[in-house]
């Protein structure tokens, strides 16, 4: 009976030992995943605003002004200013950004539903979140492979360039906002492979 007891004791503990270790797995590989998720939503948003910047840098192009009463000037902001010049730019570069709430992306560029403030530099079509996001121990505030990143494991660290696509043995990159390798264009019919192979593809219009 003793010896039937310890077993099922035995039994028990290596039983309770494995619930553990699977909850503890569970937990860190569900957490990763909702990370990604977010990542993955932070990202969508900035390529929404990416593709009307292009769109507006066409226009700017071509003579258009009218992006200037867009959203404020970024000098007027203490946090954009710092942020940018952390991320490299230059002070004389810093009054060429105009800043953006939630509503003035809905209200000037008819975007819905962003919860980001974003700094927007038309003439070089940068793009960059004042909050970005904190993924896997690095703070993005840009879009993938144009992207500046600050470490938030060490602020005295250089920015470093990140990339959200594999590139070995990659073939060929189309991307269906930035259409070709100068930004979006909606006129076009060359589809630009930015893997830098020249796999272009041609679009037919029926």
């Amino acid at each position: 009976m003793k010896n039937e007891n310890g077993i099922t004791l035995i039994t028990l503990v290596v039983t309770l030992v494995i619930m553990i270790i699977l909850a503890v797995i569970g937990t860190a590989y569900g957490t990763s995943t909702i990370d990604a998720m977010k990542f993955q939503n932070f990202s969508y948003q900035l390529e929404q605003i990416q593709g009307k910047v292009d769109t507006i840098h066409e226009k700017i192009n071509l003579g258009d002004e009218s992006y200037k009463q867009m959203g404020e000037n970024a000098t007027f902001s203490s946090k954009a200013t710092s942020l940018l010049t952390k991320l490299g730019v230059s002070s004389s570069e810093i009054s060429d950004y105009r800043y953006f709430t939630s509503k003035d992306l809905e209200e000037d560029l008819g975007i819905l539903n962003l919860d980001q403030e974003i700094l927007i530099n038309f003439k070089t079509k940068d793009v960059v979140s004042i909050d970005g996001f904190e993924y896997k121990g690095t703070m993005y505030h840009r879009l993938y492979n144009h992207n500046i990143s600050s470490n938030t494991s060490d602020d005295n660290e250089q920015p470093k360039p990140t990339y959200q696509y594999v590139t070995d043995g990659l073939i060929l990159h189309y991307d269906g906002i930035k259409n070709t390798k100068s930004g979006h264009s909606e006129t076009t019919l060359i589809w630009e492979d930015l893997s830098e192979k020249n796999n272009n593809g041609t679009l037919t219009r029926f």
